[in-house]
C-alpha cells in the first residue's frame, strides 16, 4: 500500500459541452465602410462572433428592449469579433490623420455601480477598463521578431471609460473616432485641436507587457521602440469592452444602438424582425447531423440551435439556448454540418434537437421556429474522449514510473482515445493557427483513481522548437504562459446540477464559480532549469493559486517535441480562502459532465514571452482568446466511473480517431515501443525507414486489426545510430509519420 497522497512524495523521494464541430460557410473580410450599424436589438450579422450576449434592457427589461452585455472578466476582453483574427474587419475608411475628418463611434453605455473604483484608468492604460480596437495578429509575438519584423502583434486602442459613468445608467455617448496614427494623435493632443470625448483615445501598444511595447504618455518613447507598430484600421479583429486589470467579483458593461457614422445615421433600418423562419430540414450525414435551408432573400440572417430537449419558441425567448452558429444572407451556401461528440458511449445514441430562426441584416430575431425546428436521430456519431477511472495497479505503475522519472502511458486504459490537440479539432486562443500539426499539436490521456483521490495525465506534445522558461522569477508558473507549456481548465461539478448548465452549451460561468461550483485553471510547464511548474489558480488572487507541492511532473525531450506524466491529488485543487468543495468523483457505475479544456502554449522565439501561438481543443463557437477565464468557453467532458458501460449495448469502449504515438523512450537503445489509435478496424502497414526513405524494417505487413490501441515493440539492435521514421497505414483511411532517435 501506497502512503496518502498529501506525504508520499516526502517518503521516497523527501474545462456546449458535447464537441459541437460546425462547418459554416466563411466570407471575405468585412470592409465596414463609412458607417456601420453594430447593434441595436440585435448584433450585425456581418460581424461573425459575439463574445458577449444579447440580453434584456437592465435598466427596463418589461420595454422589449435589447441590450449587449460584456460581463466582467479578470484581463478579459469580451467583444464582437471579426474572425478570423489575423484578417479582420476593415474600418481605414472611417478614419484619417486630421482628427477632425473621422468618423464618430455612437453609443448608449451602462456600467454596473459594481464596477465604481475597478480598472480606474491612468495615463500608463494599465490595470484599465475601456472601450477597445483590438487589430489582426499573426507572426512571432516575442521581442525578437516584433525588432526584426517578422511579427504582428495584436495593437490595441483604448478609450478610458470614466468613473461618473459607472452609475448603473445608461449614458447616450458619441465619441470621435482618433486619428489614424499614433504620431497624429499624439500632435493633435499637444495641439488641442482634440474633442473633448475623442481626447479619451489612446493606442496602448501589444496586449501583453511581455512584448516590452508601453502605453500612452510619450509617443517618442513608443515610436522609436523597435517592437512598435501602428495599429492596423484595415484589419480589426475585435470592439468590446477590455477589463485589463483583475480584482475578481461580477459586474460588467452593457451597450445599445452601437454604430460608427454620422448624426444623421438612421437607426430605424435597424429595428423589427422579420417573417418566422420555415422550410429547414434536419438529417444524419455520417458522423454529422445536417441542417440545411432555403435562402430567403428577405431574411439578413439565420441562427441554428442544438439542444437535447425539443427547442420551442418559448425556451428561446426565456434565454435558455445558446446559438450553435449563425449564417449571413451573403453566405455561399445556407446549412451547417454539427459533428456532435457523445461525451461517453453509455449516452450513446443521443437524439438532438435543432431548429433555425431567421433574422434581420442587423441581428434582429424572429424566434417562432414551430415550422423550421426537428430532431436528428444518429447513431454515427462519434464518441468523445473522455477522463476515465483506473484501477489501484494501474495507479501505483504510474506512481512507479514517477519515481524512476519515466515517462509512460502505463497504466492509462489501453484502447482509450487521447485528447487530440490539432487542426481538426481546435480553436485558436493567440495568434493564427499553425500551417502543420508537425509545429504544433498533442495528444493528452487523462485518468483519475479514487483510493488516491488523484488525477493523472500523460501528454505527447509535437513541436519544431522548444522554448522553455528561464525559471529565474519569484512566481515562475505565474509566467509560463508564455513559453511552451500546457494548461487545462477544470470545473468540479456537474454541469448539468448548474442552473443555466447544459450538455451542449456547457457550464454557464462566465467568470470562475467557487463552493460546489469551483472552477480552476492549470499550468504545466518544464523550465530551462530542469525544474517543473505545476501551478493552480483559481483567478481569484494570491490567496487562490500557486504550485502544487504534493505532485508530480516528468518531462522527455522527443524527437519531434516533448512528452510528460503528471500526477496530483484532488485536494490540491483546493485553497482554504477560497471555501470550495473538493471534487467528488461520480460512483464506479456513473458518469460526471464536468467543463474541461486544453490549450497549448507554443513559443518559438527568443526573450520574454516568445508564445506566439496559443490552441484549445476547445471547438466551441464562443471559444476564444479568453477561454482561460470563462469557464462558459470550456467543453463539456465525461469523467466515468470504472464500471460504467461503454455503450447502452455494453460494447468496448473505442478510439475517437487515428493516432500514431511518439515511440517510447526516445531517444532509445536499441528497443522501443510504438502504439497507435485505430478508430475502425484496418488493414495495418507498421513500417520503419530511414532519412534516405529506404525501409528498414516491417512491423506489421498488411494485418487486419480491430479497432482501439496497439502497441508494438521494435527492436534497432541491427541498426546504426541516427534518425529513423516510423509510418502508419490504416487502410486508406489514416497515415502518419513521426521520427524516432536510436543512440547507441
Amino acid at each position: 500500500m501506497r502512503l496518502t497522497a498529501t506525504s508520499r512524495w516526502l517518503s521516497p523521494l523527501i474545462m456546449m459541452a458535447i464537441m459541437a464541430v460546425w462547418a459554416v460557410p466563411v466570407s471575405a473580410q468585412v470592409d465596414l465602410g463609412e458607417e456601420f450599424i453594430f447593434f441595436v436589438d440585435g448584433v450585425n450579422v456581418l460581424v461573425p462572433a459575439n463574445q458577449g450576449s444579447v440580453v434584456a434592457d437592465p435598466v427596463d427589461g418589461s420595454s422589449g428592449n435589447k441590450a449587449l452585455s460584456f460581463p466582467y472578466g479578470d484581463w478579459a476582453s469580451v467583444s464582437l469579433a471579426f474572425e478570423p483574427i489575423d484578417v479582420g474587419a476593415d474600418l481605414s475608411a472611417m478614419v484619417s490623420e486630421d482628427p477632425a475628418a473621422t468618423k464618430t463611434l455612437y453609443l448608449k453605455l451602462l456600467v454596473d455601480p459594481a464596477m465604481a473604483g475597478r480598472g480606474v484608468c491612468t495615463d500608463t492604460g494599465d490595470a484599465c477598463m475601456s472601450i477597445s480596437f483590438f487589430d489582426a495578429i499573426g507572426g512571432g509575438q516575442d521581442r525578437a521578431s516584433l525588432e526584426s519584423g517578422a511579427g504582428d502583434p495584436q495593437m490595441r486602442l483604448k478609450w478610458f471609460i470614466p468613473e461618473d459613468l459607472k452609475d448603473g445608467q445608461w449614458h447616450d455617448l458619441a465619441i470621435p473616432l482618433p486619428p489614424s496614427t499614433l504620431a497624429a494623435l499624439e500632435d493633435a493632443r499637444t495641439a488641442g485641436s482634440l474633442d473633448a470625448m475623442q481626447a479619451g483615445w489612446h493606442y496602448t501598444g501589444a496586449w501583453a507587457g511581455g512584448f516590452g511595447v508601453g502605453c500612452c504618455g510619450s509617443a517618442d518613447a513608443l515610436d522609436s521602440d523597435p517592437a512598435w507598430q501602428e495599429f492596423q484600421w484595415n484589419n480589426v479583429s475585435w470592439f468590446g469592452i477590455h477589463y485589463d486589470f483583475a480584482d475578481g467579483g461580477g459586474g460588467g458593461v452593457f451597450m445599445d444602438d452601437v454604430y460608427i457614422g454620422d448624426s444623421s445615421t438612421d437607426l430605424a433600418a435597424a429595428a423589427g424582425a422579420p417573417a418566422a423562419m420555415s422550410g429547414a430540414t434536419f438529417a444524419a450525414n455520417g458522423a454529422t447531423n445536417r441542417v440545411e435551408w432555403t435562402h430567403n432573400p428577405e431574411f439578413g440572417g439565420y441562427r441554428i440551435y442544438a439542444d437535447t430537449s425539443p427547442i420551442t419558441q418559448a425556451r428561446l425567448e426565456a434565454g435558455e439556448l445558446s446559438a450553435l452558429g449563425s449564417v449571413a444572407f451573403n453566405a455561399s451556401e445556407f446549412g451547417l454540418d454539427h459533428a456532435f461528440e457523445v461525451p461517453h458511449g453509455s449516452m450513446a445514441p443521443m437524439d438532438l434537437y435543432y431548429a433555425v430562426s431567421s433574422t434581420s441584416q442587423f441581428g434582429v430575431e424572429n424566434t417562432d421556429v414551430s415550422a423550421s425546428s426537428g430532431m436528428v436521430s444518429n447513431g454515427e456519431l462519434a464518441v468523445q474522449p473522455f477522463i476515465a477511472e483506473i484501477e489501484t495497479p494501474d495507479a501505483d505503475a504510474i506512481f512507479d514510473n514517477l519515481l524512476a522519472d519515466t515517462v509512460s502511458p502505463d497504466g492509462f486504459p489501453a484502447g482509450a482515445a487521447p485528447f487530440g490537440v490539432n487542426l481538426s479539432h481546435a480553436r485558436s486562443a493567440d495568434g493564427p493557427l499553425p500551417a502543420s500539426d508537425d509545429d504544433m499539436s498533442a495528444d493528452v490521456w487523462v485518468a483519475f483513481n479514487r483510493e488516491y483521490s488523484e488525477i493523472y495525465i500523460y501528454a505527447e506534445i509535437t513541436d519544431d522548437v522548444l522554448s522553455r522558461h528561464p525559471g529565474t522569477s519569484a512566481c515562475n508558473g505565474c509566467e509560463t504562459w508564455g513559453y511552451d507549456s500546457m494548461e487545462f481548465g477544470w470545473g468540479s461539478y456537474d454541469i448539468r446540477d448548474v442552473d443555466g448548465g447544459s450538455i451542449i452549451a456547457g457550464s454557464p460561468h462566465q467568470d470562475y464559480g467557487r463552493g460546489d461550483e469551483a472552477d480552476y485553471q492549470l499550468r504545466i510547464a518544464w523550465l530551462a532549469t530542469g525544474e517543473v511548474s505545476t501551478f493552480v489558480s483559481t483567478l481569484t488572487g494570491a490567496e487562490g493559486e500557486g504550485e502544487v507541492t504534493s505532485s508530480k511532473t516528468v518531462f522527455v525531450e522527443t524527437a519531434t517535441g516533448y512528452n510528460f506524466l503528471t500526477l496530483m491529488p484532488w485536494n490540491s485543487f483546493v485553497f482554504g480562502s477560497t471555501g470550495d468543495s473538493p471534487f467528488v468523483p461520480p460512483a464506479v457505475d456513473a458518469v460526471k459532465l464536468i467543463p474541461f479544456n486544453i490549450a497549448l502554449n507554443d513559443g518559438d522565439g527568443d526573450g520574454q514571452n516568445p508564445r506566439d501561438v496559443q490552441m484549445q481543443w476547445s471547438t466551441k463557437p464562443n471559444a476564444g482568446g479568453g477561454w482561460w477565464n470563462t469557464p462558459a468557453m470550456w467543453m463539456t467532458v465525461a469523467v466515468a466511473g470504472s464500471a460504467t458501460p461503454t455503450a447502452n449495448e455494453g460494447e468496448s469502449d473505442l478510439p475517437a480517431s487515428f493516432a500514431l504515438g511518439q515511440n517510447y523512450p526516445n531517444p532509445f537503445n536499441p528497443s522501443t515501443t510504438i502504439d497507435f489509435n485505430l478508430a475502425s478496424s484496418q488493414n495495418v502497414h507498421l513500417s520503419v525507414y530511414n532519412v534516405l526513405g529506404q525501409k528498414v524494417a516491417t512491423l506489421i505487413d498488411g494485418e487486419m486489426m480491430a479497432s482501439g490501441r496497439h502497441q508494438v515493440q521494435f527492436n534497432a539492435v541491427s541498426l546504426t545510430s541516427g534518425m529513423y521514421l516510423v509510418r502508419l497505414d490504416a487502410g486508406t483511411a489514416f497515415t502518419q509519420t513521426k521520427s524516432m532517435m536510436l543512440l547507441k
